[in-house]
């Protein structure tokens, strides 16, 4: 079972290299069988207006919204409401090796990296808990969070704040990492910051475990790189991408009792 998720997981995407080959080659074949040709066409025409909406930043945005139910960024040290600690959910990071050399790419990561750093100057001086295992499968290991802690500590938070987490592979498993690390530190009130679309199930996994977490998502992707917001672009689909997974997430989890 669990192969399966995995497996769905990394080809029913958007931005799979898999599922884009898949859906325009479905409409070439058929155009090449008379009595299909008319589908085709409308198959691959439905393909590229859907692809080109969904790549708009402007169209990602307002996928999004439901996902991330009015929860807005922390202005202040108020709205922390005494939080002390600022947790960090991993995104995904890149990684490119040649021999025994490496470096890593944020990628979707780095508006929640910023995000963490803003909130960190924004509460003076919290502990910061960076979350993400060895995603990229890569030998040796190369975690998402010691990616993170490399730039958090670029953006000036000291090495003696920032917590490491970096054996979990999925939002579940950051929350059994994590949780024990809060309570170590006497944390039931935190700064929870990830992606927008990720926030509501995050949100609900801490809650399961009686927390309380104060959302404070990072900016959609989209929003931070694309100039104009009617325009097709990597990041609008990647932002488009991500939401349509958590739809399928929240599915999964609440089947699995977990929400």
């Amino acid at each position: 079972m669990q192969l399966l998720v995995d497996l769905a997981k990394q080809i029913l995407r958007l931005t799979s290299v898999l599922m884009i080959p898949v859906v325009f080659g479905a409409g070439v074949l058929m155009l090449y069988s008379r009595r299909l040709q008319r589908a085709g066409r409308i198959w691959l025409t439905a393909a590229v207006i859907a692809y080109a909406a969904l790549a708009t930043p402007a169209v990602a945005g307002l996928l999004s919204a439901p996902l991330s139910r009015g929860y807005q960024p922390i202005a202040t040290a108020a709205d922390a409401a005494g939080a002390t600690v600022v947790v960090m959910l991993g995104g995904g990071i890149m990684s490119y090796g040649l021999g025994d050399l490496a470096l890593d790419d944020l990628n979707a990561s780095a508006p929640r990296v910023l995000e963490t750093a803003r909130v960190y100057r924004l509460l003076g001086n919290p502990m910061v808990i960076v979350s993400g295992g060895n995603t990229n499968g890569r030998e040796p290991p190369r975690p998402e969070a010691a990616t993170y802690k490399a730039r958090l500590l670029e953006l000036g938070i000291p090495a003696d704040r920032i917590l490491v987490e970096d054996q979990s592979m999925t939002t579940r498993e950051e929350v059994i990492q994590i949780v024990p690390m809060l309570r170590t530190l006497g944390a039931d009130r935190f700064v929870l910051i990830t992606a927008p679309a990720h926030m509501w199930r995050s949100m609900l996994v801490f809650e399961r475990e009686r927390l309380r977490p104060i959302a404070s998502p990072a900016p959609l992707i989209a929003d931070t790189t694309a100039r104009h917001g009617l325009l097709p672009s990597r990041e609008g689909l990647a932002t488009s991408d991500g939401v349509l997974y958590e739809v399928a997430a929240l599915g999964y989890y609440w089947w699995r009792g977990w929400l």
